[in-house]
C-alpha cells in the first residue's frame, strides 16, 4: 500500500520526534563508566545524566551535558538538572560543559554521600532559582579551574549545604542576576583560593556563610555591585580572609558584613577593601560578631567601619596601609583601631555613641579626623600624630607609649582624665602629650589628670610646660629605705634634744 505524500510526511515527522526523544533521554549510570566527548541532552524532568549508587564512578572527558525541561517544581522534585550524584556515586569530569535553561535546573547536585572532581569545566544556569553547584548530606567536592556562571534571579553559583565540603582552586564565578549569593554555605566547610567573584546584579552576596559553617578563603578578587555584600556571615559562621581584594563598584554595599554571633578573621596585606561609591561600608560588625582585621604592605580599605548591637571589631595596620571612612560605634560595641608606623594613616573621624572606641597611634602613624573621647573609651600614643580635633571629656583615658601623642590640630581637654601609665618601666621624664603644634580651647594645667596602672615600684608627678604633658616618674623606696630614713631622723631629733 502507497502513502499519501501527506500522510508520508507526517509519518517520518512522527518517526523523527520518537528518534529525537529517545536520544534527549536522561542518561543513567548504574556501574562504573569512562567516557570521551559524549552529549547528553536531557527534556525530562530529572538530570541530563545522573551517577548513583555506592561505588558506582563516572569518568568523563569533554562531556556536553544540558537541559531544556522547564515547567516542574522543586517541591515535587520535577525540575532539569544537567548532572546528578548521589548516594555514594562518585564523579571525575574534565573539560566539557554543563547548561540548564530551567527553573530550579542545578547544573550539578552532588548529594548522600557522593563526591566530585571537576577540572576546567564550565557550568551556565540560566532560569531563576537554578544553582550552579549544589551539595549537601556528607558530600564532597574538589574544582579545579573552569567557570560557574548564573544568569537568573535568586540564585546561588555554589551552593553547600549540610555537612558537606568543598574546595574550590582557581574558579571564576560570575553572578549576574540580582537577590544572589555567588558562594552560599550552610553547616558546611569550605576552602576556595584564587579565582574570582563577579556580582554584577543588585543586593547579591559574593560569600554568604551561616549556621556554624567554616570557610578558608585566599587570593581571591571579589567585585561587588549595588546593594551587595563582599563577605556575608550570620549565625554562627566563621571565616578566614588573606591576600584578598573586595572591590565595591556599586552603592549602598558592604565589604565584610556580620551579624549573629558570627566572625571574620582578615589579613588583606597589600589589597584593598570597600570603594568609593555614595553610602558605602567597608565593615559592618553587629550582634556579639566579630571582626579581626590586619592590613599591612599598602592595604587600602576605602568605606565607613561601624560597630553596633555588642558587636566586636579589632583594625591594625602598619606599613603605609590607610583607612579612608569614618569610625563608629554603637550600641555597647567595641572598636579597637592601631595605626602604627610612618605612612600609616587614617582619614576620617571616630565617632562614639554608646559604645567604646580604643586608638592607638604609634611609630610616626597618622591620624586626619576628629575624635571626642568620652568616659571608658581611650587614645594612646606612642609616637603618632593627631591631626584633627582632639576632645577629651571627663573620665576619659590616655594611655602612654613610647613617644607619647603629638597632636597637631586642635584640643579641649576636661578634667578628671585618667592617664594609664602601664607602660613605664623605670624613672625618668616621660612625655605624654605634646600639643605645641596645636590650638588649644583653654589653658591645660596638671592637675587635670590623673594617673592609674602605674607599677607599684614607681611614683612620680605630673608638669606642663613648653605646651607638653610630663610625668616625672621615681623609685618607691624600698622599706630598708624608709627604716634608714626614719632612723636617721630619729637621731637627728634626739641630737637636737641634747
Amino acid at each position: 500500500m502507497k502513502l499519501k505524500p501527506i500522510k508520508l510526511i507526517l509519518t517520518l515527522s512522527v518517526l523523527s520526534a520518537a528518534a529525537l526523544n529517545i536520544f534527549a533521554q536522561n542518561h543513567v549510570v548504574t556501574s562504573s563508566t569512562t567516557e570521551n566527548n559524549q552529549s547528553y541532552e536531557g527534556i525530562a524532568d530529572d538530570a541530563a545524566l545522573r551517577v548513583e549508587g555506592s561505588g558506582v564512578t563516572y569518568n568523563g572527558t569533554n562531556i556536553t551535558l544540558s537541559n531544556t525541561f522547564n515547567g516542574g517544581t522543586y517541591a515535587d522534585d520535577r525540575v532539569g538538572r544537567g548532572l546528578w550524584v548521589g548516594s555514594g556515586g562518585v564523579l571525575f569530569l574534565t573539560g566539557g560543559s554543563i547548561t540548564t535553561t530551567g527553573t530550579y535546573g542545578h547544573g550539578i547536585v552532588f548529594n548522600a554521600n557522593s563526591s566530585g572532581t571537576l577540572n576546567g569545566v564550565y557550568i551556565e544556569t540560566n532560569e531563576r532559582n537554578a544553582n550552579g553547584v549544589a551539595t549537601g548530606n556528607f558530600a564532597s567536592l574538589t574544582m579545579t579551574g573552569g567557570t560557574v556562571t548564573t544568569n537568573g534571579y535568586g540564585e546561588y553559583a555554589v551552593s553547600l549545604g549540610v555537612d558537606s565540603s568543598s574546595t574550590l582552586n582557581n574558579v571564576v564565578i560570575e553572578s549576574k542576576g540580582d537577590n544572589n549569593a555567588a558562594v552560599r554555605v550552610s553547616s558546611a566547610t569550605l576552602e576556595m583560593t584564587g579565582g574570582s567573584i563577579t556580582l554584577s546584579g543588585n543586593a547579591g552576596s559574593a560569600i554568604y556563610a551561616s549556621n556554624a559553617s567554616s570557610s578558608t578563603l585566599k587570593n581571591l578578587n571579589m567585585e561587588v555591585g549595588d546593594a551587595g555584600r563582599g563577605v556575608y556571615l550570620l549565625s554562627g559562621a566563621t571565616a578566614n580572609l588573606t591576600d584578598s581584594n573586595i572591590h565595591i563598584s556599586g552603592s549602598g554595599s558592604y565589604g565584610f558584613l556580620l551579624t549573629g554571633t558570627s566572625s571574620l578573621t582578615a589579613n588583606l596585606n597589600g589589597n584593598t577593601l570597600g570603594g568609593s561609591g555614595a553610602d558605602n561600608t567597608a565593615i559592618r560588625a553587629m550582634q556579639s560578631s566579630t571582626v579581626a582585621l590586619t592590613g599591612s604592605n599598602g592595604s587600602i580599605i576605602t568605606g565607613n567601619v561601624t560597630g553596633t548591637s555588642y558587636g566586636n571589631i579589632s583594625l591594625a595596620l602598619s606599613g603605609g596601609s590607610e583607612l579612608h571612612g569614618d569610625v563608629t560605634s554603637s550600641g555597647g560595641a567595641t572598636v579597637a583601631i592601631s595605626l602604627s608606623g610612618a605612612g600609616t594613616e587614617m582619614h576620617g573621624n571616630l565617632i562614639l555613641s554608646g559604645g567604646g572606641i580604643y586608638l592607638t597611634l604609634s611609630d610616626g602613624a597618622l591620624l586626619d579626623g576628629n575624635f571626642t573621647v568620652k568616659k571608658n573609651s581611650r587614645i594612646t600614643g606612642g609616637g603618632g600624630i593627631f591631626n584633627g580635633e582632639l576632645i577629651l571629656e571627663s573620665g576619659a583615658i590616655i594611655g602612654y607609649a613610647d613617644g607619647g601623642l603629638l597632636v597637631t590640630g586642635s584640643l579641649s581637654i576636661g578634667n578628671g582624665i585618667l592617664v594609664d601609665l602601664s607602660a613605664l618601666t623605670g624613672e625618668g621624664a616621660y612625655t605624654v602629650l605634646d600639643w605645641s603644634g596645636a590650638s588649644v580651647s583653654s589653658s591645660i594645667t596638671d592637675t587635670q589628670f590623673t594617673v592609674t596602672n602605674l607599677d607599684e615600684s614607681l611614683q612620680g608627678t605630673f608638669s606642663v610646660d613648653n605646651n607638653q604633658l610630663t610625668f616625672n616618674a621615681t623609685a618607691v623606696p624600698e622599706p630598708a629605705t624608709w627604716f634608714l630614713i626614719g632612723f636617721g631622723l630619729g637621731a637627728l631629733a634626739l641630737i637636737r634634744r641634747r
